[in-house]
C-alpha cells in the first residue's frame, strides 16, 4: 500500500476561532485547542490562539520529584507542546473521599508537578479516569470498588465478570452500576477540585480525557456481559425508547409475550434464522448507547467538580472498529475521540492502521476537531509482545500518512512496567529520542498540522455490518477485538455457518472491502474508510 504522495495532500480550510465572549476556556478546533484570551507568568498562548496537540506522557507518581523538572524540560525539548497526566484514583486515595496530593507522599504532589510543568513551557491534559490502567494492577481503581458486588459487570449467569490482566486479575466494573458511578463521583469530588485551580488561563490545564479505552474493560463480547440489574433496567427503557408500542417490540422479536418491563436480553447467539436476529442486534446496540452514556454520565460529574470550560476527550482502544464503542454516538456526548496506536512493522498492521486512521481523519473533518492519537506508542509495556523502536516509528509514519494530524506519546518518560520511552525515569535522553525530535521539527517545518490528506473515493461501513459481526463472533468471551488487533479481523473469528449464512454474508463484505482498497491502491487512489 501507498502511505500518501505528495498530491495526496491540501492545505486545509482556515476555522476561525470561536467566540471570545462563549464561556468555554478552551475549545477544539481542527488544528489543535483554541485558548481563550489570558495571561500566564509561564505559558504563552499562541500568536493565532491555536495551541497544535503535540504531547508526551509522564507518571509523576512514578518518579522521583527530583526527576520531575529534567523529565519536563527534555519532554517539551522533543517538541511536545503538552504533557500528559494520568490521575491515579487507587494510589492518591487514602480513605473513600479523602485524598493524598503530597502531604504524605511528595511523589503524589499533583499541583506542583503541573505548575513545574507550566514553568516548563508545557500546558497540560489531565486523565482522571475512574479507569486510567495505565499498567496498574486493578486499572488504577481502588481495590475496595473492584470487590464490591454492587459495582461489578455480571456475566449472563449473574457471576463477576474476570479480566486476566498481568500482574493480578480482577473483576471488572459495570459501566451501568449505580453504586459505582457513586464512588467515581465521590472520586471526583475528592480529588478534582485542587486542581480547578490549574485550568487555563489560570495555569497549564486544557483537556481533559474521561475514562480509558472503555470498551468494557476488554471483556466486550456481545453475550459477554453486562447482565448487572442496573445494565437491565437500562436495556428495557432503550428498547421501550426504540419500539415505543408493546405491540411493535412483539413483531421485531417475534416474541408474541414479550413486554416491555420484564424484557430480558439475549444471553447467546440462539436464532436460527435471519429474522430472529432482531433481539440480538437490539442488546448489541444497547451497549454501544450504554457505553456512550456512561462517559457523558463521567463527564458531568467531572465538570461539577471545578473542571467545566475544558474541552472533554475518549480514546478508543486498538482494534476499536470491533468494540461496542460507537464514534458516532461519542462525539454527540464528547469534544472530541483520538486513537491508541500499538503496532508491528508488517502489512496487516498497516491496513489495520490505514481503516482506523482514514475512518477517524474523515470524523475528526466532519465533528471539527483534529485527527488524534491519543496514545503513539513511545515503547511498550513489558508483559504484552515487544514493540521495537522501528514498530514505533512505522505506526507514527504510516498514521501520519493517513491523516494522522495530532498525537500524545506514551510514553514520553519511561517507568516503572514500560520499557523504551525517549527518555529515562531520572530525565535523561536516550537515543530513541532522536527519531521523536526530528520527527517534530519536521513536522513545524512543514505546517503539517494544516494540511489534509485528499481522498478521492470513500468506503462507507454502516454501523449495523459491524454490530452484525460482534453479534455472530465465534468465539464466545474472547474478545474479536483480540482477533481484529492481531490482523486477523471480521474473516477470522465470525461464524459462518447457521442463521441463514448471515455470517458468510459478513465475511464476504469484508473480503470486498479489502479487496476494493487493494484495487484502489494498485491504481494509486486515495481512498479512505467512513463508518456509519
Amino acid at each position: 500500500m501507498h502511505s500518501a504522495r505528495p498530491g495526496d495532500l491540501v492545505r486545509r480550510r482556515s476555522v476561525p476561532p470561536p467566540a471570545q465572549g462563549e464561556a468555554a476556556r478552551v475549545r477544539v478546533v481542527p488544528g489543535g485547542l483554541w485558548l481563550c484570551p489570558g495571561e500566564h507568568s509561564s505559558l504563552r498562548r499562541p500568536g493565532d490562539g491555536v495551541l497544535r496537540l503535540v504531547a508526551g506522557a509522564v507518571h509523576y507518581w512514578r518518579l522521583e520529584p527530583e526527576a520531575w523538572r529534567p523529565a519536563l524540560e527534555q519532554t517539551r525539548t522533543l517538541g511536545c507542546n503538552l504533557v500528559d497526566v494520568y490521575v491515579p484514583w487507587n494510589v492518591h486515595e487514602t480513605a473513600p473521599g479523602e485524598v493524598d496530593f503530597g502531604r504524605f507522599d511528595p511523589r503524589l504532589d499533583l499541583v506542583r508537578f503541573l505548575e513545574i510543568a507550566a514553568e516548563c513551557g508545557l500546558f497540560a491534559i489531565v486523565r482522571p479516569g475512574p479507569h486510567i490502567n495505565a499498567e496498574l494492577t486493578f486499572f488504577g481503581l481502588p481495590e475496595r470498588v473492584v470487590w464490591d458486588a454492587d459495582c461489578q459487570a455480571r456475566s449472563p449467569g449473574g457471576k463477576p465478570v474476570i479480566l486476566p490482566m498481568l500482574p493480578r486479575s480482577f473483576p471488572v466494573p459495570s459501566y451501568a452500576s449505580n453504586p459505582f458511578f457513586t464512588e467515581t463521583r465521590q472520586w471526583f469530588e475528592a480529588a478534582l477540585p485542587a486542581l480547578s485551580p490549574l485550568v487555563w488561563p489560570d495555569g497549564p490545564i486544557v483537556m481533559l480525557q474521561v475514562d480509558n479505552e472503555g470498551a468494557c474493560y476488554f471483556r466486550d463480547a456481545v453475550y459477554d456481559q453486562d447482565y448487572h440489574p442496573d445494565a437491565v433496567a437500562g436495556y428495557r427503557q432503550f428498547v421501550m425508547g426504540k419500539y415505543h408500542e408493546v405491540g411493535k417490540l412483539r413483531e421485531a422479536h417475534g416474541d408474541a409475550e414479550a413486554s416491555f418491563p420484564k424484557l430480558e436480553p439475549p444471553k447467546r447467539l440462539t436464532a436460527v434464522h435471519a429474522d430472529e436476529l432482531v433481539p440480538h442486534l437490539d442488546w448489541a446496540e444497547y451497549q454501544e448507547h450504554l457505553l456512550a452514556a456512561s462517559l457523558r454520565r463521567m463527564t458531568d460529574a467531572m465538570r461539577d467538580c471545578g473542571l467545566g470550560g475544558l474541552p472533554v476527550f475518549h480514546n478508543l482502544p486498538p482494534a476499536d472498529l470491533a468494540t461496542p464503542l460507537d464514534p458516532t454516538l461519542l462525539c454527540e456526548e464528547l469534544e472530541m475521540i483520538g486513537a491508541d496506536y500499538y503496532h508491528t512493522a508488517n502489512p496487516e498492521q498497516l491496513r489495520g492502521i490505514a481503516y482506523r486512521t482514514t475512518e477517524l481523519a474523515a470524523r475528526a473533518e466532519k465533528t471539527g476537531f483534529p485527527c488524534y492519537a491519543a496514545e503513539l506508542g513511545a515503547g511498550f509495556p513489558p508483559f504484552l509482545p515487544p514493540l521495537r523502536q522501528r514498530d514505533n516509528a512505522f505506526s507514527a509514519l504510516s498514521a501520519l500518512a493517513y491523516g494522522l494530524r495530532a498525537f500524545n506519546l506514551y510514553m514520553a518518560v519511561d517507568r516503572d512496567r514500560w520499557v523504551g520511552a525517549p527518555i529515562t525515569a531520572r530525565g535523561e535522553v536516550r537515543p530513541e529520542a532522536t527519531f521523536w525530535r526530528k520527527l517534530i521539527e519536521a513536522l513545524e517545518r512543514l505546517e503539517f498540522w494544516e494540511l489534509e490528506r485528499r481522498v478521492d473515493v470513500s468506503l462507507v461501513v454502516p454501523r449495523s455490518f459491524r454490530r452484525l459481526a460482534r453479534v455472530l463472533h465465534a468465539f464466545g468471551p474472547i474478545s474479536p477485538a483480540a482477533f481484529d488487533a492481531m490482523g486477523r479481523g471480521l474473516t477470522q473469528c465470525v461464524a459462518e455457518v447457521g442463521v441463514d449464512r448471515a455470517g458468510s454474508a459478513v465475511v464476504a463484505t469484508q473480503e470486498l472491502l479489502d479487496q476494493l482498497w487493494d484495487h484502489f491502491d494498485a491504481l494509486g487512489v486515495s481512498a479512505g474508510f467512513v463508518s456509519g
